[in-house]
């Protein structure tokens, strides 16, 4: 008998596990193997409240079946699904499975076990997220562009995060672009640390920069995006509509001198 897994994580409200459980006939064996749970500790509690209503703080087993054929010489298996409700005592526990042989014959009762140790947290896996400010910029050719890029940790996680980052278009030199810093250390003390971002670039166009953060074991992987607009030069003029309301037109400053000009406006000489 084998199980896929001799320890496993879970958090309150959160996904299921599944456990494999395996059965190989030796020395010709052919029976019929009903297995499942045969033990947890600690054992469940059941708590009511003055109406009636109880409720478990068990972990919850499911299997799809539960005897399994096995031919001699062969091997067969399935899975038990646990579940950790919202409900469930956070602890660590340790689960017995166990398969025994129900079909007649010598071999009847041969019964095998494996013990899984389960841990159920109370809150979140140690995790950690993201966000850019802000995330579309325009600026004028060879302007500097500047955004927040923070990191923030959450159900106690702590450590540092490697950023890399890409622009695209390809064509844009590496060294457009610069983040500082590039590895920030997040800790209980400091669970949110703001770098920053900051580009300048020679060309019109638009820019993609993409910064990517994992931790030093790179098991998870953030990705934020920044979208930078180039433009040439452009000056702003503010004044007031005629139905009072202020308006703002952006346009090239020698098209606003014209437009001024053409108008008579005593402000063009201004």
């Amino acid at each position: 008998m084998t199980v896929t897994s001799t320890s496993l994580t879970l958090v309150k409200g959160g996904p299921v596990a599944n456990i494999g459980v395996g059965f190989t006939s030796l020395c010709g064996l052919s029976g019929t193997i009903n297995f499942g749970v045969r033990g947890v500790t600690p054992q469940a509690t059941v708590t009511c409240n003055s109406k009636g209503v109880c409720t478990s703080n068990e972990l919850l087993f499911r299997q799809c079946c539960y005897d399994l054929p096995l031919k001699a010489g062969g091997s067969t298996g399935n899975h038990i699904i646990v579940n950790a409700t919202k409900n469930t005592l956070a602890t660590t526990y340790q689960v017995r499975i166990t398969g025994t042989n129900i079909q007649g014959g010598c071999c009847y009762g041969i019964t095998h076990s494996a013990n899984v140790t389960i841990t159920v947290n109370s809150c979140c896996v140690p995790d950690f997220t993201i966000s850019a400010n802000p995330i579309s910029i325009k600026v004028a050719v060879s302007q500097t562009a500047t955004s927040s890029i923070t990191a923030t940790g959450s159900g106690g996680f702590a450590g540092t995060l490697y950023y890399s980052g890409a622009i695209s278009p390809s064509s844009a030199p590496s060294e457009s672009c610069n983040l500082q810093p590039a590895q920030p250390t997040l800790s209980s003390a400091a669970n949110s640390v703001t770098s920053q971002l900051t580009c300048n670039f020679a060309s019109t166009e638009t820019y993609t920069i993409t910064e990517t953060a994992s931790p030093y074991s790179g098991t998870t992987i953030r990705t934020v995006t920044v979208t930078i607009t180039v433009t040439s030069h452009y000056d702003c003029v503010d004044w007031t509509g005629s139905s009072g309301n202020p308006i703002s037109i952006t346009r090239p400053r020698n098209s606003i001198l014209a437009a001024l000009l053409s108008n008579g406006s005593p402000l063009a000489s201004a």
